[in-house]
């Protein structure tokens, strides 16, 4: 897991929700902060109303061991803060969680253009750049953020072409993402 990309993703069972209300994006996206940003590179992610994906970088001195835990701790805590808000019990995320090693720029590009498209996937809005959760707005923008930003936007070969990029695909046929 050392030295590599990797999309990773995880749903709610059956037809439950893991997103309730905007404050539960903002803390799941604080806890992923807390407890998952330092051990591993971010450069893409969004979140939906019962299904998540991130594409994350491990640096090489990753442990992967580590970085197993550090994203079964976000799920812990945020689990049991949602069973809480909602009077419910039991797994809030499916076991184990999803991840899939990247193995080509192309794939990357690719993988980072699913991601940030899902909400129009799902038909969840008529407009991917408008979805509120996921980290395409964060690529264009120059204010803070715990992506990794400009490595991202050097991939496609600077904003303009990121943004041609995402806008001149909408298909993934023959990408196995889940």
């Amino acid at each position: 897991m050392a030295d590599s990309f990797y999309h990773v993703y995880n749903r709610a069972p059956k037809n439950e929700f893991l997103f309730y209300k905007d404050e539960n994006y903002l803390y799941f996206l604080k806890l992923y902060k807390d407890k998952v940003a330092d051990e591993v590179n971010t450069l893409a992610y969004c979140l939906l109303q019962n299904h998540f994906h991130f594409l994350i970088e491990t640096p090489e001195s990753a442990d992967s061991a580590k970085i197993s835990k550090c994203f079964s701790r976000l799920f812990q805590s945020y689990s049991q803060a949602i069973n809480r808000q909602q009077n419910r019990y039991g797994s809030l995320f499916c076991k184990p969680f999803k991840r899939k090693r990247i193995d080509s720029s192309e794939y990357l590009n690719r993988t980072i253009a699913y991601i940030h498209q899902n909400p129009q996937l799902h038909e969840l809005v008529d407009d991917f750049r408008e979805y509120r959760w996921s980290s395409y707005k964060s690529h264009l923008s120059d204010k803070e953020t715990l992506l990794e930003r400009s490595k991202v936007l050097s991939w496609f070969g600077g904003m303009n072409d990121y943004v041609d990029f995402h806008d001149s695909i909408i298909a993934f046929k023959g990408l196995d993402f889940e």
